[in-house]
């Protein structure tokens, strides 16, 4: 082991519930022995079960109204999590939404309500117990490793009459409800990367794939979003990009990012291609595939050559940041990444820190993304402790053009 790494445990964490050295490692305990994902995750909801034919004691509508009727802000942002994030483990949700229950070996009341309600799908991994005769059988792990919870979007569509529009807003950030993530890996180091950065660094927030829409981001029309946005105190969002497994659309993926920099020269916005390439000899043999793709497009147009795209891009590597289990090194500390900036243009990679301002320069002042984060219920609660939402009824009645007065005639929201 290198000298310089750094015990997870010993860094200081903002993360009450669930730090890092206490979650599951996506990354290095192999939960996919395929090292991709897929089939390996067995996930099963409500009409799953049912379709099995399991029963339930009580109706959706009943486990709804009994969801939201205890404890409701917690629960609340447990969906909001799921909305953003789209897959979470329970430990990954506990540590988001600052509530211990979700790390209880049974199942906890508010997943056992979610589930039933139709909100939830929950999912376990291939070599967390052995085979059982119950195809419904995704109770948390016998070995001690955590469930899966991914949103049901037709379960989250109604959930929406049981929210206030200032709940509703947090939860759903206005967007369409959220299609589970495909990737199970893939996602869940998404999650983790993106946990590990606001509990240890000095971050302004960071957002999930639902928010992280290049529409909001870069300004410019597009269905395309990043995996996670990560915002810095002085304002400029790092766009993660996560590279999980070989793909042949990679070099199309990168030579696309070039072009909306390019069209968004202006933005505070840079982008970081984060490769966890399964830790395997296959895994490591494509690593040198992301550099050249990302290096060609960033020369790839006029374009972006006059726009500097080069200095906007990064790549770094999982294993640079945390190389086992439980450690982190000291490149984590100040995401030292690199870029194709240098001269020669057979190896033009140079380090950059992405949390150095003199390195990558911020706007003058925090935009749009730190002002309205506080208004997503689905950030890591200690990134939103403090940070009010406006007074968003106030705001929409004095939009309609009503009296503060007549206003404060209205019911509560």
């Amino acid at each position: 082991m290198p000298d310089d790494l750094i015990p997870l445990a010993d860094l200081p964490s903002t993360a009450k519930v669930a730090p890092s050295a206490a979650r599951a490692d996506p990354y290095h305990q192999r939960l996919w022995p395929s090292g991709v994902g897929g089939a390996t995750v067995a996930w099963g909801g409500r009409s799953e079960m049912e379709a099995w034919g399991s029963s339930f004691a009580l109706s959706r509508k009943s486990c709804a109204d009994a969801y939201f009727s205890l404890d409701r802000s917690r629960r609340v942002a447990a969906l909001a999590a799921l909305q953003m994030w789209r897959l979470a483990t329970t430990e990954q949700l506990a540590a988001l939404t600052g509530d211990p229950r979700w790390l209880s070996p049974r199942w906890p009341q508010a997943l056992v309500l979610a589930l039933g309600a139709g909100y939830v799908q929950v999912g376990r991994f291939a070599l967390a117990g052995p085979p059982s005769r119950r195809r419904h059988d995704v109770t948390p792990a016998r070995a001690g490793l955590p469930a899966l919870l991914r949103p049901v979007p037709e379960g989250l569509a109604g959930a929406g009459r049981y929210l206030s529009y200032t709940e509703w807003l947090s939860v759903s950030a206005g967007r369409p409800w959220a299609t589970p993530v495909p990737y199970n890996r893939h996602g869940v180091l998404a999650v983790e990367a993106s946990l590990r950065v606001a509990e240890h660094l000095p971050v302004g927030t960071v957002l999930g794939e639902t928010v992280a829409d290049l529409s909001s981001l870069l300004g410019i029309k597009t269905w395309r979003r990043a995996d996670a946005a990560w915002a810095r105190p002085d304002g400029l969002v790092l766009a993660v990009e996560v590279v999980a497994a070989a793909s042949t659309g990679l070099p199309a993926k990168a030579a696309w990012w070039a072009d909306a920099l390019a069209q968004a020269a202006g933005e505070p916005v840079a982008l970081l291609f984060l490769v966890a390439s399964p830790p395997t000899t296959w895994g490591q043999s494509w690593q040198h595939d992301v550099r050249q793709c990302v290096a060609r497009a960033a020369f790839g147009s006029l374009e972006a050559v006059s726009a500097k795209v080069a200095s906007r891009v990064a790549v770094a590597f999982w294993e640079d940041w945390w190389p086992e289990r439980g450690f982190a090194s000291p490149a984590f500390l100040s995401l030292r990444a690199s870029r194709p900036t240098g001269p020669r243009a057979e190896d033009p990679w140079e380090e950059v820190d992405l949390f150095d301002p003199f390195a990558l320069p911020g706007p003058a002042r925090p935009g749009a993304v730190l002002a309205n984060a506080p208004l997503l219920g689905g950030a890591p609660q200690w990134l939103r402790r403090g940070r009010e939402a406006p007074g968003l009824r106030h705001d929409l009645w004095s939009s309609a053009g009503l009296l503060p007065a007549l206003a404060s005639l209205a019911p509560a929201s």
